[in-house]
């Protein structure tokens, strides 16, 4: 069994110098089937990216995210989504909060003992000058390849038009959405989510 850990989670290796509580319940594990791998993926990876890193901590070797990839993602790294992010929005502000980890994290490696990220793929970007790190029009802010673009409504449902990466999100969105954004507020996912919840909750009853 494969365990990968979700968005801002960690493996065997827990932050703040290995004291923070583990992301899975590994004791546990041990005693009910030690036959367990847990993998350490980028926090904050795309969904492509995470595969490709899961699937070379099993195999052995260096990551390699595909030419096809780097091609249509700019160096790993990822391309424009449309107009950078405005200064001073919630999405600006955490991304330069990774950056500037992910910088000092390349200038003081021990400083990965505090949260590692796990993302040499953005090393290229995090080692421009503290002038551009900051900068939406540069990289790493203005990216698609993480896991916060992968998880964007319209991305979904683009993934959902072509069939591809399939997961449970991408599921519910074919069944619960038709147009290219979602509504807000989501009534309608609401009101599917509730119904789906009563009729789960009556045949339990029955």
């Amino acid at each position: 069994m494969c365990l990968s850990v979700g968005t801002l989670g960690w493996g065997r290796r827990t932050p703040f110098f290995n004291l923070a509580p583990n992301y899975w319940p590994l004791k546990q594990l041990d005693d009910v089937n030690p036959n367990h791998i847990v993998v350490e993926v980028g926090i904050a990876s795309s969904d492509h990216d995470r595969a490709c890193e899961t699937f070379y901590q099993l195999i052995g070797g260096r990551v390699d995210y595909g030419e096809a990839h780097a091609a249509e993602k700019g160096s790993m790294f990822g391309s424009t989504l449309g107009n950078p992010s405005p200064y001073g929005s919630i999405s600006y502000l955490i991304a330069c909060g990774f950056a500037t980890l992910h910088k000092l994290q390349q200038h003081v490696p021990w400083l990965s003992n505090l949260y590692d990220l796990r993302m040499p793929q953005w090393a290229h970007a995090s080692s421009s000058s503290w002038r551009t790190l900051y900068d939406p029009a540069h990289k790493p802010l203005n990216t698609d390849d993480n896991v916060f673009t992968c998880l964007l409504p319209q991305h979904r449902l683009a993934k959902n038009e072509r069939l591809v990466h399939m997961d449970k999100i991408h599921l519910f969105s074919i069944v619960s959405q038709t147009t290219n954004v979602l509504t807000y507020p989501p009534v309608v996912e609401f009101a599917t989510i509730a119904a789906i919840c009563t009729m789960w909750k009556l045949k339990k009853v029955g």
